[in-house]
This record gives structure tokens, sequence and C-alpha cells, in this order.
């Protein structure tokens, strides 16, 4: 709880914080070392940021715990849209995970990430063959970043790519790291049918680097909470929106 509110705002005094969540001072301090030790916040001079804002991104275990219920219902809503046989590319985005974890009784499936978390999921999967991309390991994503990586996935050609991003400010899909937007790019160009999942928090928020447009995706799913302004702005550039239920 302290997290999710942290992360909501960008920062909270811990007086505040305290009066929000309904603790003492002396326990807020106590969790708010934890979760800068998991490099989650930041504690400086009584003031809590988070650590996931425009110039950065939270870790991808404790986002694996966000909202789980929303990223769930989005991956179904996808699901169907990839076939047995297929091939499909996944970022290091949670909610690709949680389309793996929808894809479970689709198989054969072949199974192309950079994302370690991806990887371990898709491995204990029957029918799933699994190629990794190497790169630079990047603690915050597990998983392969940088040129390499997106080297090696550009030697591949995949019928399916999902991916989320950071933030949408208008047309542009964004992400805080370019090292993570090489490995995008790359997955968008030797992808045939590209998807996009966005829950409705993406897009309150921004981040440094833009990486394609919502025009370089044949669909965008969405989850039930997004604004019907803002689905019918993404229906206007002429994508298909998915809304999950």
């Amino acid at each position: 709880m302290i997290a999710e509110h942290v992360i909501a705002r960008g920062s909270v005094r811990v007086e505040n914080l305290a009066r929000a969540v309904g603790v003492s001072a002396m326990t807020i301090y106590r969790d708010v070392a934890n979760l800068e030790q998991a490099g989650i916040v930041h504690l400086d001079r009584g003031l809590v940021r988070a650590v996931a804002t425009s110039l950065s991104e939270a870790d991808a275990e404790f986002r694996l715990q966000q909202s789980p219920r929303i990223k769930q219902a989005m991956a179904e809503a996808l699901a169907p849209r990839i076939a047995q046989g297929s091939s499909v590319m996944l970022d290091d985005s949670t909610s690709a995970m949680w389309v793996l974890r929808a894809l479970r009784d689709v198989h054969p499936l072949t199974v192309i990430t950079t994302s370690l978390l991806v990887a371990n999921e898709a491995k204990q999967m029957d029918g799933v063959r699994l190629l990794m991309a190497g790169g630079e390991y990047e603690p915050w994503a597990h998983a392969m970043m940088g040129p390499t990586a997106a080297a090696n996935l550009r030697a591949w050609q995949a019928d399916h790519c999902v991916m989320s991003a950071s933030g949408i400010v208008g047309k542009r899909c964004q992400h805080p790291y370019e090292n993570a937007v090489q490995v995008k790019q790359a997955m968008i160009a030797s992808s045939t049918n590209r998807y996009l999942l966005l829950d409705h928090t993406k897009f309150a928020r921004k981040a440094l680097y833009t990486f394609a447009e919502i025009t370089d995706f044949d669909a965008v799913v969405v989850d039930a909470a997004t604004p019907r302004e803002i689905r019918d702005e993404l229906a206007g550039h002429g994508v298909e929106v998915i809304v999950s239920e």
C-alpha cells in the first residue's frame, strides 16, 4: 500500500504518508527502508520519492504484483489473437508476462524474449520453444537490453509481438530507458502483428524516450477503467481498441 501510494503521486512526505496509510511515522520509515533497498522508492529528508518516474522504472518483480486482476483481464482479452503454432515476441513488461500465462493452453508456441522472468515461466510450460536474445543484463527489468539484444531480435521474424509502455503522450509510446527502447523497436520491426497493452494509469504518465506511435500497432488493449474519451481518441487514430472486461 505504501509503494502504490507513493508511485501514484510521485513523491509524498513521511507525515502525509503516515496519515494516508493510517500508521505511525516510525512504521513508515521502517517500511520505506525496505522499499528503498529494493530500488522502488528513495527517501530524502522526509520526502519519499517513487523510483518509477518519467526518468526511471520500478523493479519488474514489484510491477508484477501490481494490479494483477487488471493485467490478467487484459491478457485474456488478447490471448485469442495468438493461435497454436505461432511465434510471439514478449518484452520485459509485466503485461507481457500475463499474456504468456493466458497462453498456457496454446501450444505448440514459440516464445522470443529478453526477459528472464518471462523465460523462467515459459520453460515450465508444455509445448513451448523458448528463444532468448542476449545483451546487457538490467537488474531493474530482470532482462537483457541494449544494442546487442536488439540486433539478436532483428535476426528473427515473429508472427506477433506483445509489449507495454511506461507512458503515453498523444500518439507517442514512451519509456524512460534508451536501452529498453532499442529492444522494443527491434521487436516491432521483427513481427507481423503488433499489440500494445495499456492500463488506464499509463495515460497519466510520460517518459523520456519515444519508441513508437500508437499507429505502429495493430491493436491496443486497454482496461475497463480507461476513460471513454481516451478510447475514442485511440480509435480515431485508426487503431483497433480492445477493452478488457
